[in-house]
C-alpha cells in the first residue's frame, strides 16, 4: 500500500518539486502549477492539490470534481481550490541570453498618474523574480488580468502600501512601474536584472 501510495501521489509532488511546478506530464504538454500569487509553488501547495485527487479519483465524487470546475472561473479542480494553486501554460526554459535580449517592459497602457516614490528596498530578489516573470510569460498566460492584480496588490504590501487602489487594468502597468524602479536602484549595473540587483541583502 505504502508503494502503491508513492507512486500513485508521491512522484506529482516529487516532480513538481523538482521541476518548479511540473510534473513529466505538463512538461511534456506545457503546463506550470504555480500559486494564486503568481508565486511558484512549495511542499505544501503540491502535497495538499495532490493528496485531493484521492478525492477526486472516488467514482461519486467525479461529477462534483467536474461541476465545480465548471463554476470555478479559473476551471480549477478541487485539488487546486484547496491548495490555492493554478495551471497555467508555460513556455519552457528561457536562457539568460535571450531574457537580456528581449523587451521586458512593453507597456499595457499608460498611468495617467505616476505612482508616488516607492520603497522598492523593501522588496526580495523573489518578489522582483515573480514580477519579471509576469511580463515575460504574460501574453501566454490565460487569467493574465486577474494573475496582474493579485501580484501587484502582494508588491504593494510588500512595500508597506496595502492601502492603495489597485483596478485590474492598471496593475500591469504598476508592475512595469515597479521593475522600472528596481532597476533604477542601480543604474550602473546594465543588463542586470532588478532580481539580480536585489539578490543581496534581504529587506
Amino acid at each position: 500500500m505504502l508503494v502503491m501510495f508513492s507512486l500513485n501521489w508521491g512522484c506529482y509532488i516529487f516532480f513538481e518539486l523538482l521541476w518548479n511546478g511540473q510534473s513529466p506530464g505538463k512538461r511534456l504538454v506545457g503546463l506550470r502549477v504555480i500559486g494564486n500569487d503568481g508565486a511558484p509553488i512549495g511542499l505544501p501547495e503540491s502535497a495538499i492539490r495532490n493528496l485531493v485527487r484521492i478525492v477526486d479519483s472516488l467514482p461519486a465524487l467525479y461529477g462534483v470534481g467536474i461541476v465545480f470546475m465548471f463554476i470555478d472561473t479559473k476551471a480549477r479542480r478541487l485539488g487546486d481550490l484547496a491548495a490555492g494553486t493554478l495551471v497555467v501554460y508555460d513556455k519552457g526554459t528561457i536562457s539568460l541570453e535571450s531574457l537580456r535580449a528581449a523587451p521586458l517592459l512593453q507597456a499595457a497602457r499608460p498611468i495617467l498618474s505616476p505612482l508616488p516614490k516607492l520603497p522598492v528596498q523593501r522588496l526580495k530578489s523573489s518578489d522582483l523574480y515573480m514580477a519579471e516573470e509576469f511580463l515575460r510569460r504574460r501574453e501566454s498566460l490565460v487569467h493574465r488580468k486577474d494573475l496582474a492584480t493579485r501580484i501587484a496588490r502582494s508588491l504593494f504590501e510588500r512595500m508597506g502600501l496595502p492601502d492603495h487602489p489597485i483596478q485590474p487594468i492598471d496593475a500591469e502597468p504598476f508592475i512595469e512601474q515597479i521593475v522600472m524602479a528596481c532597476r533604477a536602484v542601480d543604474s550602473s549595473a546594465e543588463g542586470t536584472s532588478a532580481a539580480e540587483i536585489l539578490a543581496g541583502p534581504q529587506f
